[in-house]
C-alpha cells in the first residue's frame, strides 16, 4: 500500500501548496474557484498515477470529490466563523489525510499496489523535502498569523529559511545512514538566515525541529516501502 499512499500524498502536497497560490487561496472561497483548485489536484494525481490512470481514474476522481467537499466544508466554517483560522486549516489537512489514507486502502483492496507504477523511494524523498520547506513555510504562516513582528520576519526570510530547512533535513537524513561529509559541510552553513532579526532563536529552533520531524517520518517511510 506504501507506493500507492505516497503517490497520493505527493500529489496532494505538490497540488495544495506550490500549485496553490495566494490568488487561488482567495478564488477558491466560490464554487468556480474550488472547482479549479480541485482540478489541479486532480490533474496531478492523473500526471502522478502514469501508466496506470487507465484503472486508477475511478479512485482519482472519488479523491477529488472527496477534496472538493472537505474544502467546502472548511469554507463553510470560514463563513461561520471567521475568526477561527488555525482549527480549520489543521482540521482540513488532517481531513485530507484520512481520505488519502482511505482511498489508498481502496485502491489496494480492489486493484492491488501493482496498479500504482514503482518509482521508487524518490516521491518518500520528494514529499518529505517539500513538506519541510514550502509546505511548512505556508503552515507557519498561518499558525503565527497573530504574532505580526514574527510573521513580518517569516515572510522576509522566506527563501533563506527554506533553503535552510531542506539543508538541515538533507543533514538529518543523512545521520539517519551515514555523513557524508560534502552535505554536512553545507548544513553548517544552514544557519545564516538565523543570524538576524529579533526572533532568529525561535526561527532556528522551529526549522530545526520541523526538519528532525520530516527527516524521522521520512526514515521511517523508506523503511516500510
Amino acid at each position: 500500500m506504501s507506493n500507492v499512499f505516497w503517490m497520493l500524498m505527493l500529489a496532494h502536497l505538490i497540488a495544495d501548496y506550490p500549485l496553490q497560490p495566494d490568488w487561488m487561496v482567495r478564488a477558491k472561497q466560490t464554487w468556480s474557484g474550488l472547482t479549479l483548485h480541485v482540478g489541479v489536484h486532480l490533474a496531478m494525481l492523473l500526471i502522478l498515477a502514469g501508466t496506470g490512470r487507465a484503472v486508477l481514474w475511478p479512485f482519482l476522481v472519488a479523491l477529488a470529490a472527496m477534496h472538493f467537499v472537505i474544502d467546502a466544508f472548511k469554507n463553510w466554517l470560514g463563513r461561520v466563523r471567521p475568526d477561527w483560522v488555525s482549527g480549520p486549516y489543521l482540521l482540513d489537512q488532517l481531513l485530507h489525510l484520512v481520505s488519502l489514507l482511505v482511498v489508498a486502502a481502496w485502491i489496494v483492496a480492489v486493484v492491488g499496489s501493482d496498479a500504482v507504477p514503482h518509482y521508487g523511494t524518490w516521491m518518500i524523498y520528494a514529499w518529505g523535502l517539500l513538506a519541510a520547506t514550502y509546505a511548512w513555510y505556508i503552515t507557519e504562516r498561518i499558525l503565527v498569523r497573530r504574532n505580526t513582528s514574527y510573521l513580518v520576519e517569516v515572510n522576509r526570510q522566506r527563501w533563506t529559511r527554506i533553503a535552510a530547512r531542506g539543508l538541515w533535513l538533507t543533514l538529518f537524513l543523512l545521520l539517519g545512514d551515514a555523513l557524508n561529509s560534502a552535505v554536512v559541510r553545507a548544513a553548517v552553513a544552514a544557519p545564516l538566515p538565523y543570524l538576524s532579526g529579533q526572533h532568529r532563536s525561535r526561527a532556528l529552533a522551529t526549522d530545526v525541529m520541523v526538519s528532525l520531524v520530516t527527516a524521522i517520518i521520512v526514515l521511517v517511510a523508506l523503511r516500510l516501502a
